[in-house]
C-alpha cells in the first residue's frame, strides 16, 4: 500500500544506494590522480537517482559512459527548450511548426530519440 513514509524511505535508500556509487567513482579518480569532471558525475548521479524513482529502472549512468535513454532524454529537452525559446514560434506558430522539420535539421534527431525513448518505454 502507498504510503507517505514507504515513499520517503524509499526515495532515501535509492539516493544512498546511489551515492556509494557515485562515492566509488569519486575514490577511483582521487586514487588515479587524475582530473575529472565532477559535475558530469552529478549529473549522472541524479539520472540515475531520479530513473529509480520515477521508472523502477536502473540506467547505470555512472557504471557506463554513454546510456541511450539517458542521451535522447536530455537531446529532447534541449531541443524542447529551443522551441520554447524560438521568436519564430511565437510569430508564426501553426506554419512555421509544420515546416520545422525542413528548415531546422535537428528536427530529424528528435525523431530518432523519440524512437530510443519510446523502446525504451516499453
Amino acid at each position: 500500500m502507498f504510503t507517505r513514509r514507504r515513499f520517503s524511505t524509499f526515495i532515501s535508500d535509492v539516493f544512498v544506494r546511489h551515492a556509494f556509487t557515485l562515492w566509488e567513482q569519486l575514490a577511483a579518480h582521487a586514487a588515479a590522480g587524475d582530473s575529472f569532471d565532477v559535475q558530469q558525475l552529478y549529473y549522472k548521479y541524479t539520472r540515475d537517482s531520479s530513473g529509480q524513482i520515477a521508472f523502477g529502472v536502473e540506467l547505470g549512468c555512472l557504471q557506463r559512459e554513454r546510456v541511450p535513454f539517458a542521451d535522447a532524454f536530455d537531446a529532447v529537452q534541449e531541443r524542447m527548450i529551443d522551441r520554447f525559446l524560438n521568436p519564430l514560434l511565437l510569430i508564426f506558430p501553426d506554419s512555421y511548426q509544420a515546416r520545422l522539420k525542413y528548415l531546422d535539421p535537428t528536427e530529424l534527431s528528435v525523431r530518432r530519440h523519440f524512437t530510443t525513448l519510446r523502446e525504451f518505454g516499453q
